[in-house]
């Protein structure tokens, strides 16, 4: 496909050859899925998470960039620095190409995801971070360039022994010095050891390297012990290897004891005994770590930080609480979404521009790939939206869809149609609609297509016209 549109644009062969085989070095490899091997499997957490939907949505994303690659540079400009990384003729010295280095398109991505995401060997990675000006600049999905890292690059040559845990051990101990947090998340919960986890590539010496690094030890413990949305743990990423026969049972169930040694005081949350890995009596040192803590706010459900007592690193005792502003339960939400549902089902009038804070993710997904956005057109509370669009902190996402296809534009159009039948009330209608003009003003797109004559002209306070349709209702099981 890529070479019929190149074609189309009068691109060369040579050119056409160039940029196909520049792009084949960072898309991610389809992870064949099979039955779980023959044997008695591991005592893991049970969850049997299917990591399908995620390697869908990393191919599509890393398609998406590849195109804007080729539209935005690659395809007229010869002597780019992705060509001169694909060619193997990038310079030692980068600093020269500051401004491109640091360059981000409209993902996100500045070029070291770039050359993460076509396994760039160590020695080509250090050179960039020391002229990145950012080493945790996130993109467009929040995730930093760990999360799109192709570990293979990292491997060395073969005659040089213990080239890999060597060069692992480099990139994460000058991470470390250039403060790199190595627990953030993205939107769905995720941290990159989870993430790097699907390649085939990856080794458990990424595991090895951080337990064997006094400065690397308590980050694994914590991002150990963390859910995303899908309630999965990393363990659950590491298990699924187990299950496409990467790794075999007995290394899978050392691995379960190496982390849950590690992440013991996970078991002090109140819905953890539902979710043990293996019985508490097995886990070695189970002391190993302070019991945390809940600091409780004056919105129910939400904020509550996490901290551990007495934790040698106090500049990790913050990231600690940070990691739990965005950590997940066993219900898939975060403490943000458990806030907004008391204020959406009217328990609770607290205000969330009070938490109008960068390190509270605004973007974070549920358990059905929905955020609080979509949640509050769900609702038809238009109030509620208004306060999530004024946040100042960070950019809503306004067009992004959960998982059934829908974004709080298209939400707010079936609530707009609903009240328009002879169930609906004139309040319903004047929500619905508020929540249309909010959105419009805010940049949301339509996702129906709009029919002049049938649909309802629609004028914003701030100008804006938009057509909505006349659609055929959305289940009512999606509003549950």
């Amino acid at each position: 496909m890529l070479r019929q549109l190149l074609s189309r644009q009068s691109r060369s062969s040579s050119c056409i050859s160039g940029i196909v085989s520049l792009l084949s070095k960072f898309t991610l490899k389809e992870h064949q899925e099979s039955q779980s091997p023959p044997g008695d499997p591991p005592v893991v957490h049970r969850l049997n998470l299917e990591v399908g939907e995620v390697i869908a949505f990393q191919k599509r994303r890393t398609k998406e960039v590849n195109s804007r690659l080729i539209k935005t540079c690659c395809s007229h400009q010869v002597d780019c620095l992705h060509r001169a990384l694909a060619d193997d003729h990038l310079p030692t010295d980068l600093t020269p190409y500051h401004n491109e280095i640091n360059y981000r398109d409209d993902f996100g991505n500045n070029y070291l995801f770039f050359a993460a995401r076509a396994a760039a060997p160590f020695e080509v990675l250090r050179n960039i971070i020391d002229v990145i000006d950012d080493v945790n600049v996130l993109n467009e999905d929040r995730q930093n360039f760990l999360f799109v890292l192709d570990p293979s690059g990292l491997r060395g040559h073969a005659t040089e022994q213990d080239s890999h845990s060597g060069n692992i051990r480099k990139l994460l101990l000058l991470l470390y010095i250039k403060c790199f947090d190595f627990g953030h998340t993205d939107n769905e919960g995720r941290n990159f050891l989870s993430m790097m986890s699907l390649h085939r590539s990856f080794s458990l010496q990424w595991l090895a390297v951080m337990d064997d690094c006094e400065h690397l030890r308590h980050h694994l413990a914590l991002i150990g012990g963390l859910r995303d949305y899908k309630r999965a743990f990393l363990l659950d990423y590491l298990s699924h290897r187990w299950r496409t026969k990467s790794i075999t049972a007995g290394v899978l169930k050392t691995i379960t004891h190496f982390l849950v040694a590690r992440v013991s005081w996970v078991w002090a949350f109140p819905d953890a005994s539902r979710d043990t890995l293996i019985p508490l009596e097995d886990v070695v040192d189970p002391g190993a770590f302070p019991k945390p803590r809940r600091l409780v706010s004056d919105l129910p459900g939400f904020d509550s930080i996490v901290a551990l007592d007495h934790f040698p690193d106090q500049t990790l005792l913050r990231k600690t609480e940070l990691l739990y502003l965005n950590g997940y339960g066993a219900d898939g939400m975060t403490d943000l979404f458990r806030g907004l549902l008391h204020v959406l089902q009217g328990r609770s009038n607290v205000k969330l521009t009070k938490y109008d804070d960068k390190r509270i993710n605004f973007n974070a997904r549920c358990l059905e790939g929905r955020t609080i956005l979509r949640l509050s057109t769900l609702y038809n509370r238009a109030d509620v939206l208004q306060e999530i669009l004024a946040i100042k902190s960070q950019t809503i996402r306004i067009n992004d869809r959960d998982h059934h296809g829908f974004s709080a534009l298209d939400y707010a159009t079936d609530r707009f149609n609903q009240s328009r039948t002879p169930t609906g009330t004139a309040q319903d209608l004047a929500n619905a609609l508020k929540c249309i003009m909010y959105l419009v003003d805010h940049g949301a797109q339509m996702s129906f297509s709009p029919n002049a004559e049938e649909g309802t002209h629609v004028r914003t306070n701030n100008g804006n016209t938009v057509v909505v349709p006349a659609t055929e209702p959305i289940s009512l099981s999606l509003y549950s």
